[in-house]
């Protein structure tokens, strides 16, 4: 969970969150049996029925999903028991659609203290999952990362340990790089205020700095969203909370040997009220930066380019998904020679995942969105490409983790 949905819950809704604890759906969404991806207009929904990557209503939550080593995987916060912690549990995907670790996936990280997922990297021959654990009897956590073979095999069990003992962590957002990961997270200062904090590990999980790299710090400086890689240097999305109800996307280039290039950041979303909930791509020669935007009183979609030397390509946004009611938590993915856009979409019956393609230069082939799954109390879509088509996951409240296959 990150921290922005915490700070946005308790500000905008009155109300406390434990820090590191999944925020369920939201009250007025209806929740109906119905949840059948389909094909509507250009883009083919290869899975009609979906696929049941883990079975389970209401224990399973916010997914996440990374394609390599000719395979997907997907990672997921689960409840088995009657802990009211969290722990993270992993499933492949194949190409073909097929789940190839049945019966609910393999353990990625479990324990009495609760853990928590943040995004997925695959690297030159291993997946590296970003995780948060809480130590037990006390309120601090650790950040820890946890490598995963293409054959499902768990390669660092009890995870790999990053930065111990802190208060009020972010989910940690992973990306790949020629010479292993780039990891980044937030640590608490104080009220809206956090550290943003990277580090490298490489391929076999060594950590390979002696103290992380601060990105940034101070007063509204919230939690990272997401990491790319661009073939020389990352780009870290970060939010920055202002005054008066006001959010903004940001980023910072950080070299492959984790130097900060942009101490200031750099300002993707300059409009008015909120954005927010960054998720990053790369198509090789610049990146794609989408995020949900309140300037239109709903949560809209909205994206930009941003060049490798750091430029915002359009400084007012691309409108992506502006639709009547909310549209939020955006994912995206490129598959060689394209985007695929998806989020959360607030329909009358409640959520459903909505998705568009998009080019290189930055124009939205399916505007408004097509429909990939629809029905009621699907949340937290996320998106990968084996570099033709996409897996599409989301967080089901009736049904489990579920995906579906996108021929674009």
């Amino acid at each position: 969970m990150t921290v922005r949905s915490i700070v946005v819950a308790a500000l905008l809704l009155g109300v406390g969150c434990e820090p590191g604890r999944a925020l369920g759906p939201r009250d007025d969404a209806a929740v109906v049996d119905s949840s059948v991806p389909r094909n509507s207009g250009p883009l083919t929904v290869l899975d009609p029925d979906g696929i049941v990557i883990a079975a389970g209503s209401g224990s399973k939550g916010q997914p996440s999903v990374a394609f390599g080593g000719g395979i997907y995987l997907v990672v997921w916060n689960d409840v088995r028991s009657m802990s009211t912690y969290y722990d993270v549990y992993g499933a492949r995907v194949s190409r073909a659609g097929e789940v190839l670790d049945p019966g609910g996936g393999f353990e990625v990280l479990t324990g009495a203290g609760g853990e928590y997922k943040g995004s997925l990297a695959f690297g030159t021959s291993s997946f590296l999952v970003g995780l948060t654990r809480g130590q037990v009897g006390s309120s601090l956590e650790d950040v820890r990362g946890a490598r995963v073979s293409a054959a499902g095999k768990l390669l660092d069990q009890g995870g790999i340990l990053v930065a111990k003992g802190k208060k009020k962590l972010s989910a940690p957002v992973v990306g790949s790089g020629d010479a292993g990961f780039l990891m980044a997270w937030a640590e608490e200062r104080g009220a809206l205020e956090y550290d943003v904090y990277s580090t490298r590990l490489s391929a076999l999980g060594k950590l390979l700095d002696p103290s992380p790299t601060l990105i940034k710090s101070g007063r509204g400086v919230l939690a990272p969203t997401a990491v790319a890689f661009d073939g020389t240097n990352f780009l870290v999305a970060w939010e920055h909370w202002f005054d008066k109800g006001l959010m903004d996307v940001f980023c910072t280039r950080v070299t492959a040997g984790n130097k900060v290039l942009d101490p200031d950041g750099v300002n993707v979303s300059a409009a008015p009220r909120m954005e927010q909930a960054a998720a990053v791509a790369f198509d090789g020669i610049n990146y794609l930066v989408v995020w949900e935007d309140l300037r239109n009183n709903d949560y809209d979609i909205y994206a930009a380019r941003v060049s490798k030397s750091g430029k915002v390509l359009e400084s007012t946004g691309i409108a992506v998904a502006v639709a009547p009611d909310d549209q939020v938590n955006p994912a995206v993915a490129f598959n060689g020679t394209g985007y695929l856009v998806v989020w959360q979409h607030y329909g009358p019956a409640g959520p459903e995942v909505h998705g568009s393609r998009m080019d290189v230069d930055g124009r939205v082939l399916d505007p408004g969105g097509v429909t990939i799954a629809t029905g009621s109390g699907l949340y937290f879509p996320s998106v990968a490409s084996d570099g033709a088509d996409y897996l599409v996951v989301w967080e089901d409240m009736r049904r489990g983790i579920i995906g579906a296959r996108v021929r674009p």
